[in-house]
């Protein structure tokens, strides 16, 4: 979808995943009637835990982070019941808190190496919050040649991240082949710049909605900008 809509602008266009997920196997027995809400920050998120429990009762309320995770939920036959004005952890959290009554139990299902950020936060404000790893995150076995062969080809690109997992990997291969070639790093929102910019990297722009279409829009928008 995304190499299709560069594409039609004439804008070439090379897709090398740098992530891919694999399940995890969930052997403690978890009661999901046992919770208030279900809170869902990715796709993967959505499509691991119904998945694994096929369904979500009545009773629990869901929240969502993210128009993909959104549509990843419908899909499911499921609607959220909160959704923040911005898909910001901060905001995200400030808005629930705002939308909720009482403190209430929350199971919140991400990957392995997902940030602890939002349960960190809430826990300390006495709400009781269990993460539930059902997915992790691995470089796939083809990212590293497929890379390298870019490296060795193109003189000048755009690359983009859409996650923290997605440039830690990219970072890594860049080690590894001592490639320090020239390049403008595009993110697609405050999380994934972040951490590149922790890392001591360049972030070239990012969009203001955190989304894959909007950070398409601002590419094309660039790239036709500086013609090359």
């Amino acid at each position: 979808m995304a190499q299709k809509k560069l594409e039609a602008e004439s804008i070439p266009t090379i897709s090398i995943p740098l992530i891919e997920t694999t399940p995890l196997k969930v052997d403690e027995k978890i009661k999901l009637s046992d919770y208030d809400w279900l809170f869902f920050t990715s796709q993967n998120a959505v499509h691991y835990f119904f998945w694994q429990y096929k369904t979500c009762p009545a009773t629990v309320k869901i929240a969502v982070i993210g128009t993909k995770t959104e549509e990843a939920l419908i899909e499911k036959g499921f609607h959220a019941d909160f959704l923040p004005s911005k898909f910001e952890t901060d905001i995200f959290i400030y808005e629930w808190l705002e939308h909720v009554e009482g403190k209430t139990s929350i199971l919140f299902p991400q990957s392995l190496k997902g940030r602890s950020v939002i349960s960190d936060l809430l826990s300390q404000k006495g709400f009781f919050i269990k993460r539930l790893f059902l997915y992790d995150t691995v470089m796939p076995q083809n990212a590293h040649l497929a890379l390298k062969k870019i490296f060795a080809e193109e003189s000048y690109f755009y690359i983009t991240f859409a996650s923290p997992s997605a440039w830690k990997n990219f970072k890594k291969i860049c080690e590894e082949t001592a490639f320090n070639g020239h390049y403008q790093i595009v993110s697609i929102g405050p999380v994934t710049s972040d951490i590149i910019r922790r890392d001591g990297y360049h972030v070239a722009f990012q969009p203001e909605i955190y989304t894959m279409n909007a950070l398409l829009d601002l590419l094309i928008k660039e790239f036709l900008k500086n013609e090359f």
